[in-house]
């Protein structure tokens, strides 16, 4: 699992939003001001410490795949999503653009 440390605070303010059973899900603040409103969002899938460590990584690698697929196929038919900006596999995240309700 990625340290807090390491990956959000020398780089940029992060707000934990929500934990799961499966990841965590983080308000990022854009430093660069690269998104519109000045955040993103970092979903961090969670190491499962009873799964074979080869098959937890298999079974990570390709829901993060399938989930970024599915969020690329649904922004494309015009369905409010958060865009993918990144993701890394070797780490368990993915980066996407932050959107609030109220935009039109």
């Amino acid at each position: 699992m990625v340290s807090e440390d390491n990956l959000f605070s020398k780089h940029t303010e992060s707000t934990l939003l929500f934990q799961g059973a499966e990841a965590k899900v983080y308000l990022l603040k854009d430093p660069n001001k690269l998104s519109k409103n000045g955040y993103f969002l970092l979903k961090q899938r969670l190491c499962k410490k009873y799964r074979h460590s080869e098959l937890d990584k298999k079974l990570t690698t390709k829901r993060i795949t399938q989930e970024c697929r599915s969020l690329l196929k649904c922004h494309k038919l015009g369905i409010k999503v958060p865009v993918v900006y990144l993701f890394d596999l070797s780490e368990k995240i993915i980066i996407a653009l932050h959107f609030s309700n109220d935009c039109g």
